[in-house]
């Protein structure tokens, strides 16, 4: 994904069902909510720069592995802020 850089008030981005095979081009952008759901992600990386993010949506991909999200784990959470990880219909193994 290319061209997004610019966009520094994007808040939420919808990419479902664009057969996106890795998760790239995104970096720094103020995201909140990210879908991801229906395109060929095997895996979730690059993700540590999104460090507004609530809502990530990757379900049906073929996600293999949940570790790219443990950078979250070290974030320290401003205003309640959470993640809302949204997984269904995947086969993500622990």
């Amino acid at each position: 994904m290319t061209g997004l850089g610019s966009l520094s008030h994007l808040q939420t981005l919808d990419l479902s069902n664009n057969r996106i095979e890795r998760i790239e081009g995104i970096d720094n952008l103020p995201l909140k909510t990210l879908n991801l759901e229906g395109n060929q992600l095997t895996r979730i990386r690059n993700m540590h720069t999104l460090t507004q993010l609530q809502v990530l949506s990757v379900a049906r991909n073929q996600i293999q592995s949940l570790t790219g999200l443990q950078v979250w784990s070290s974030f320290p959470l401003h205003c309640g802020v959470c993640l809302r990880l949204v997984l269904r219909h995947r086969n993500a193994k622990h």
